[in-house]
């Protein structure tokens, strides 16, 4: 049987002051009878209802937007005014029918699936950007020099001589190799498949943030290819190449961009893994990962000399714009307006 109240096709009006149990008040059926086995009792049932009553003009009238997290809340969206119904959910979601094993099983994997199709297209074109700046080395160098001299003119170029401070120390250069490349990816994966499976809002959030974010730093690969420090005459030391055989088994030189110094998506997508996990998380050891891990790779990246200084900042600043249209995208989505009498419970992606 169907809980009491209003169906989704048959949602009240804001201005029609109707009760909640419409069936109860018509005497369809009797509230005392129908809850007596689970200890309800129908005064009460009706008072309750009164007060919902209550609150949903009350939302009507104050016109009621969702918070950033309305993803996370069942709402009904009346024209552009969206309310939210605690108690109507809790009725549906008791009576609705439960969804089997091979259902849940099949929903799974389509959701497996599609998020390995769209890291597969997001690869595709990161190769196609890397064969179009693979001829453009000569300009790459060139683009790394110039970089380098605005950063004299900051009085920033400091790389050679930090790295220089931890090439007599092999320990130091190990850990330095082994944050650049075992706090990167892995640590993206293993935070993605944690919100997947914790807190799929949040994990959406930063999909789409490493998207935009990515398209942002393939369009600058493209237009403006820099080499990095490592492929420059002098001073430098590829310590990752020189010191470390793990990185070119996770990322083979054939997958690899050489002049993708600007910006440091390597700084950028480990600070978005940061935000996402002080985000969701309330283990004081995570939220302190999340702060210490930016840092960490920040200093890395100049250490192994795999980027420049000012690329730091950089691929913070594109990582936070893409964290930004992600999170404007998905507000968009909560508090634009639907037909009328749809009631969805929005947990998917914007």
């Amino acid at each position: 049987p169907r809980p009491s109240g209003y169906e989704p096709d048959e949602l009240p009006d804001c201005s029609t002051p109707r009760p909640m149990t419409v069936a109860a008040e018509s005497g369809a059926y009797n509230p005392d009878e129908r809850h007596h086995a689970a200890g309800f009792d129908g005064a009460a049932r009706r008072a309750t209802n009164r007060e919902l009553n209550v609150s949903r003009f009350l939302r009507c009238w104050l016109a009621a937007t969702p918070s950033p997290g309305c993803q996370r809340t069942r709402t009904i969206h009346r024209g552009a005014i969206p309310m939210a119904v605690t108690a109507v959910t809790s009725e549906n979601q008791e009576n609705r029918p439960r969804s089997t094993t091979g259902e849940s099983t099949r929903r799974l994997a389509v959701g497996i699936v599609t998020q390995v199709a769209l890291v597969f297209a997001a690869a595709l074109s990161y190769f196609g950007v890397r064969g179009l700046t693979e001829g453009s080395k000569n300009s790459a160098i060139g683009n790394a020099h110039g970089l380098l001299r605005m950063e004299q003119w900051l009085h920033i170029d400091i790389e050679a001589s930090l790295q220089s401070l931890v090439l007599d120390h092999r320990a130091l250069v190990t850990a330095a190799n082994w944050i650049y490349i075992w706090g990167h990816w892995p640590v993206i994966t293993i935070t993605l498949v944690w919100l997947y499976s914790k807190h799929r809002s949040d994990y959406f959030l930063l999909r789409n943030a490493m998207f935009i974010s990515g398209a942002v730093g393939l369009a600058i690969f493209a237009s403006l290819p820099v080499a990095p420090p490592r492929l420059l005459p002098g001073a430098y030391v590829d310590t990752v190449t020189d010191m470390s055989t793990s990185y070119r088994v996770l990322q083979p030189p054939a997958l690899i961009n050489e002049f993708a110094a600007v910006p440091s998506l390597h700084v950028g997508w480990n600070l978005l893994v940061g935000v996402m996990i002080f985000r969701a998380s309330r283990s004081t050891s995570a939220k302190l990962f999340a702060i210490a891990g930016p840092m960490m790779m920040a200093s890395a990246v100049v250490l192994t000399a795999n980027h420049f200084v000012t690329d730091v900042p950089a691929g913070m600043v594109v990582a936070l714009v893409g964290l930004a249209i992600a999170f404007a995208g998905r507000r968009a989505s909560c508090t634009r307006p639907h037909r009328a009498g749809v009631v969805e419970d929005r947990t998917g992606p914007a």
